[in-house]
């Protein structure tokens, strides 16, 4: 053949491969068989309990628990009405009991439940040293009817002591603004008392307040008289002394500490760079503290000038600019807010700060019936208009036109909208109607509608 003499050289290859391969390496572990779904159903398996959540005579905090769920899984699939029946639970603490209605399987070998006080409402706060006991007598049986050989009882403990479970702000928040509040979340019901067993440094002026008073009094926070400093670290520390209403103290000092933020503008309103903005919009500016508001005035720069008037109130650490009557349209807007602004600590803006807008131009902006819109009922009731500011109401009459229609209009001093009343219905079946506002129609600041507007609809049969 025409290859017969690489033949020699193939089987020399071959046999160095073999020579040459290297050893065996370590046999990995053999992988997790899955479950045995066969073992769920298999009459010759008794039932137990192989897992419960919380862990069987186990204390907390739990990680996964504030839903208050209690879960318990079988190695079999359950008769679910045995185990209903056979589902018991106590506490050492108080009457807690169960809601069969509210027991619920899920694949059959999974068991869940919430626990329920003597008023039958949910378990939302589990007292301290509390602990619940939950039992399972010998009436569950699998589907096959085999029973548990034994009662099955464990315990579990969700608050072994008095404790903080968050705070506001978090501990080492940094920026944190100078408006802010502090608020402290416990375990367990509380007084107003724990404003007093609780210091901040460095010391600021304010007053502490129980949250939820109809609830479960577990949370404070404190409201300071003015704002905190700028740029100040605090430490916040709770009195290790403290207790709740029942006496549990908290053990050991509780501390945090948070980092406020510099004197600055945190939001505006329009936001910087947005368009078609409402002519009647006003504007709104809130810093990080509460402002000197005699500095406000004359620190703010609109361009182009326009009419109007500030509103602030003295906690607060914003104001707003209500245009009068309403700001120039399809205009460029610059805002400009100068460091002679003043917290009422007496800081000041590190620099100068601008942002801008721009109007729409003065328009329709929806109607009822909408445009288009079929199968209107014929006993129509009213028709609406809305426009981006407020209308000069001399205008209305003339600027509105529907034929076929007669009615009244319903208008309404310093409004952004009309309504016309038709007074003969019902209406035509399958009629479509055409309605126009023209341009006659101005605003209160004395701006033409800058297009005319014609929407259409329907009637129904």
């Amino acid at each position: 053949m025409k290859y017969n003499h690489l033949l020699p050289l193939l089987v020399i290859y071959s046999l160095i491969n073999l020579t040459c391969r290297g050893p065996e390496g370590p046999q990995g572990p053999k992988g997790d068989p899955g479950p045995n779904l066969d073992a769920l159903t298999d009459p010759s398996i008794m039932p137990s309990v192989i897992a419960t959540y919380p862990p069987a005579n186990s204390e907390g905090p739990y990680a996964d628990f504030s839903n208050n769920q209690v879960q318990i899984r079988f190695n079999k699939i359950m008769d679910r009405a045995s185990v209903i029946r056979a589902l018991r639970i106590g506490s050492n603490r108080r009457v807690i009991k169960i809601d069969t209605n509210d027991v619920h399987s899920v694949g059959g070998d999974l068991f869940t439940f919430h626990p329920l006080d003597a008023l039958n409402m949910p378990v939302t706060l589990w007292k301290i040293r509390e602990r619940d006991t939950v039992y399972i007598d010998t009436n569950a049986r699998d589907i096959n009817g085999n029973h548990l050989s034994t009662i099955y009882m464990f315990t579990f403990m969700p608050e072994p002591k008095f404790r903080v479970v968050s705070v506001l702000p978090p501990n080492g928040a940094v920026n944190v603004p100078s408006d802010t509040i502090i608020r402290i979340i416990f375990n367990s019901q509380i007084g107003l008392y724990i404003g007093n067993n609780t210091h901040i440094v460095p010391s600021v002026g304010g007053t502490w307040y129980l949250d939820d008073l109809t609830g479960n009094k577990t949370s404070i926070h404190f409201q300071p008289t003015t704002t905190f400093s700028t740029n100040t670290n605090y430490t916040v520390t709770i009195n290790g002394l403290t207790m709740d209403l029942d006496g549990y103290q908290l053990g050991e000092n509780y501390s945090w500490s948070f980092t406020t933020g510099s004197f600055e503008i945190k939001k505006v309103s329009p936001t910087d760079g947005s368009t078609s903005i409402h002519l009647y919009r006003p504007i709104s500016i809130f810093l990080t503290s509460q402002l000197d508001t005699g500095t406000i005035r004359s620190a703010v720069i609109i361009l182009p000038e326009t009419p109007g008037k500030f509103d602030f109130f003295e906690k607060f650490t914003g104001f707003t600019y209500t245009p009068i009557p309403e700001l120039l349209a399809d205009t460029q807007y610059i805002i400009r807010i100068d460091t002679t602004i003043r917290s009422k600590l007496g800081e000041k803006l590190s620099s100068p700060q601008e942002f801008t807008f721009r109007t729409d131009k003065f328009r329709t902006i929806l109607t009822s019936p909408y445009h288009d819109q079929r199968l209107v009922t014929r006993f129509l009731f009213r028709i609406e208009a809305y426009f981006n500011s407020l209308l000069d109401t001399s205008t209305i009459r003339q600027s509105f036109n529907i034929p076929g229609i007669p009615g009244r209009f319903e208008i309404i001093e310093n409004a952004n909208y009309f309504y016309y009343y038709p007074i003969n219905t019902p209406l035509p079946p399958n009629t479509i109607y055409i309605a126009s506002i023209s341009r006659n129609l101005r605003s209160q600041g004395g701006t033409q509608l800058g297009e005319a507007y014609t929407f259409t609809f329907s009637t129904a049969p």
